[in-house]
């Protein structure tokens, strides 16, 4: 199978669909969508693995909100807009004291 998208300039080769294969897919038809600057800055902050890590640690509820922003780069509110195009739904709002302490240090790091 090959993916192509002409405006990210992206070409991925395998052999079957994979997850990973849907994932880059999808995650590649959010970007095109997004205007320019904020493309920009995610194609020169997040590095791909880094980001699909993330979303792993996210979705298996290992990391917070707060804390998948702070490993990709980007501020709260673009980083749950990743995660919704993937059809992840963000969970906005600390659910334990550890989990506000955690989001207290990454807003304090962002300031």
């Amino acid at each position: 199978m090959e993916v192509k998208h002409k405006k990210l300039g992206i070409s991925i080769i395998g052999e079957r669909i994979t997850p990973e294969l849907s994932f880059i897919e999808s995650f590649c038809e959010y970007l095109e969508r997004l205007p320019r600057d904020i493309r920009s800055s995610i194609s020169g902050v997040v590095p791909f693995k880094n980001l699909m890590l993330a979303v792993e640690l996210y979705k298996n509820k290992i990391i917070t909100l707060g804390k998948f922003a702070e490993l990709i780069g980007l501020p709260v509110h673009d980083s749950a807009r990743i995660l919704e195009s993937l059809g992840i739904k963000p969970e906005l709002g600390a659910g334990t004291k550890k989990e506000l302490d955690e989001e207290i240090k990454a807003a304090n790091n962002i300031a």
